[in-house]
């Protein structure tokens, strides 16, 4: 950059950017680039108004960010005369959008003329906004800035003024001079209420002109309102009321009358907050200033409003004739009083329905005890004959007591019920106070998918009416298949219980839920069903033993009785020892029915299998001696269960000595029955190469052991838990 000017000061010439060795010879400065550009000052018209205390040099540049144009200085600078550059550099020296190379008179900017609505001057050039082009007496300047049209004599600014005031420019007035036309409608208000003219016409011609209607905030253009209106119709006039829509403000004294009564708006206001309209007030000549003051305000309970009663503070005041019932049997200073003098206050009068006007009559004596005064009872010597002034908390004990509807029902156990003591086809409704069905007493068993018997259950309940139920019939949820049952009938007085029939076949075990509802009461009632019981079976499928499950002192849980029993006492079946279950075991013939040795352990027959004493087995398989072990191929116990082993006969053989029935043993290569008071059971514990198995045997005197046998014969079997 110093090289630079270091050049240009010796040849007196300035090149900045590129190739700063190759200067124009007719340029003192020289600026050359292809990627930048050249920015002079930018300033607004009142900031280049000021360069140079207002005296900017002739040919002085600026660009002016109010006119978005290069501007220069053609003039001098004592008198300074900025022009816009035009278009390609043209000058336009006077402004009308015509450069000076084509302007016939570049000084002239109404020169060539223009048609109206001619858009193309320049709205800020001195020269132009100081000319008329359009004669119409207004500077084009003047017709710019207010919007106007510069080269339409027809359209001045002034078209716009209101010299009339009624709100409509001159231009579009039928007469600019009558503030009074066009005639507008009432409402009106686009007026210029400070505009002379507008204010001392009478648009309206109500005799209050504009500005005193405007003032008074009445409606110029109404006739039907001036500045004496009173909209609200409190009697202040409008013009003088702080809210002329508010009948209540100014706010009035009690006793204040110069409001009118006719106004609706007035009418339906409560100017004393007393809960009355001021027109209802007004009407019945109370006063709508005076919160103490009401229409229906009745001192003494009369039924005389104190505004005409003539003595507010008197209830027997005016007198009244037998029979009156407009008074208020609320009000204290009422009941006190004894208006026909006889003795009963008319508050006792009226509450026994008698007459406070009629001195004849008074709350008088029930003879009958019926609840109904001989005052009103139609028959007073009859408990059983009443009016519907009779009311039973009145009646005595012995009335009570009576049927009078003959309905086998006394008079207080109708009323308890809700019944009707004098109607016969009026009946009890059944009624309990609580209902307690987890209290329920419960008789029988259920079980699953078995036909329900004898199942009952008795729910408890407590404040019986002694009406009747017709009884109901529930099903159970949860598990279903089951019906409660309850037979029609009464309830007691007092406590008692319900008794349900359980009927049905359980679909599962679990618990069957019957929602209980009766006598205005509800409760759930919970019934368990128990799981259907396991069977054991012999002779396949033709004996079944149900599995009840019993525990020895050693904590092991055996079954209750013997494969084949029906109950604990019960010997069952008996089996040779490792057979499966094949119909042997329920023979009663102590013979044998096969003489021949099966070749394996499953027979294929059901026959008692005997070959003498040698090999004391019913099989050729000898040595397969895990035929009952657990999971076992003959095992004859159920799923669960299996035949015990030595070892587990040895640990509970005392418990066994006790619980084992009598029967003996069937010796089969004799034919006999041996034994029958001694008690047997097998193991399934065999040796290989010995031919007998383990038994627990009780002798009579009791002595117990566990013993080795032959595996011929048959014994019972008792299943242990696995």
């Amino acid at each position: 950059m110093l090289a630079i000017f270091a050049i240009g000061v010796l040849q007196a010439q300035v090149k900045i950017g590129t190739n700063p060795t190759q200067i124009d010879k007719s340029a003192i400065l020289h600026l050359e680039s292809k990627k930048l550009g050249f920015l002079p000052p930018r300033l607004t018209t009142a900031q280049r108004d000021v360069i140079n205390e207002g005296k900017p040099a002739t040919g002085l540049v600026i660009y002016n960010v109010e006119h978005k144009c290069l501007e220069v200085n053609i003039g001098t600078p004592t008198a300074p005369k900025w022009d816009c550059l035009g278009c390609c550099g043209k000058l336009d020296a006077d402004g009308d959008g015509v450069p000076n190379i084509d302007d016939p008179k570049p000084e002239d900017p109404c020169a060539p003329a223009q048609a109206p609505g001619y858009k193309g001057y320049d709205g800020y050039h001195p020269v132009w906004r100081a000319a008329d082009c359009d004669g119409d007496g207004e500077t084009n300047g003047e017709e710019h800035d207010c919007g106007s049209d510069p080269y339409d004599p027809a359209k001045k600014c002034s078209d716009k003024d209101d010299d009339d005031g009624d709100g409509v420019p001159n231009g579009e007035d039928a007469d600019p001079t009558d503030p009074c036309k066009p005639a507008q409608s009432a409402g009106y208000t686009g007026y210029d209420k400070t505009n002379a003219t507008w204010r001392d016409a009478d648009c309206d011609g109500d005799g209050d002109t504009n500005g005193k209607e405007a003032d008074c905030n009445s409606d110029p253009y109404d006739g039907a309102k001036k500045c004496e209106t009173d909209t609200d119709g409190d009697g202040v006039p409008d013009v003088s009321d702080p809210d002329s829509t508010d009948p209540c403000k100014p706010a009035q004294s009690a006793g204040y009358t110069g409001y009118d009564k006719t106004n609706a708006t007035w009418r339906d206001a409560d100017c004393d907050g007393d809960g009355d309209t001021n027109g209802k007030e007004a009407d019945c000549k109370s006063d709508p200033y005076d919160g103490a003051k009401k229409c229906e305000t009745d001192t003494d309970g009369d039924g005389v409003p104190d505004v005409s009663d003539s003595d507010p503070a008197d209830p027997c005041k005016p007198v009244q004739s037998a029979g009156y019932t407009g008074y208020d049997k609320t009000n204290a200073t009422w009941r006190d009083a004894d208006c026909d003098g006889d003795g009963d206050t008319n508050g006792t009068e009226a509450d026994c329905k008698s007459d406070p006007y009629d001195g004849a009559k008074k709350c008088a004596t029930d003879t009958d005890g019926d609840g109904d005064p001989d005052v009103t009872d139609t028959a007073d010597d009859d408990p059983c004959v009443y009016s519907a002034s009779q009311n039973p908390a009145n009646a005595n004990d012995a009335w009570k007591a009576l049927d009078c509807d003959g309905d086998g029902k006394t008079n207080a156990e109708e009323l308890a019920c809700g019944s009707d003591p004098q109607d016969k086809t009026s009946v009890c409704s059944g009624t309990i106070a609580t209902l307690d069905c987890a209290g329920a007493t419960n008789v029988g068993t259920l079980k699953e998918n078995t036909e329900a018997s004898g199942v009952t259950s008795s729910i408890p309940y407590t404040g019986g009416n002694g009406g009747p139920h017709s009884g109901q019939t529930v099903a159970s949820t949860g598990v279903t298949g089951l019906t409660a049952t309850l037979a029609g009938g009464d309830f007691a007085n007092g406590d008692g219980s319900l008794v349900y029939e359980i009927t049905g076949t359980p679909s599962a075990a679990g618990k069957a839920s019957f929602a209980i509802s009766i006598g205005g009461q509800t409760c759930t009632l919970d019934l368990t069903v128990d799981a259907k019981s396991l069977y054991a079976h012999v002779c396949p499928q033709g004996i079944e033993t149900e599995v009840v499950e019993i525990t020895s002192p050693s904590g092991r849980i055996w079954m209750d009785r013997n494969l084949g029993a029906q109950s604990s006492d019960d010997t069952g079946a008996y089996y040779q020892w490792g057979r499966l279950t094949d119909c042997h075991e329920i023979a009663t013939d102590a013979k044998p029915g096969e003489k021949k040795l099966a070749n394996t352990i499953t027979p294929g027959h059901g026959r008692v299998i005997s070959f003498g004493d040698d090999p004391m087995d019913w099989t050729k398989d000898v040595d397969n001696i895990e035929r009952w072990g657990v999971g076992g191929v003959n095992d004859p116990c159920p799923s669960g269960f299996h035949v015990p082993n030595q070892q587990e006969i040895e640990t509970d053989k005392d418990w066994l000595k006790v619980i084992l029935p009598k029967g003996g043993l069937c010796n089969v290569s004799v034919s006999s029955w041996y034994f029958p008071e001694e008690k047997y059971v097998w193991s399934s514990s065999a040796k290989i190469g010995q031919k007998d198995a383990y038994c627990v045997k009780v002798l009579k005197t009791g002595k117990v052991s566990v013993t080795a046998w032959s595996r011929q014969d048959r014994m019972p079997v008792r299943c242990i838990k696995d």
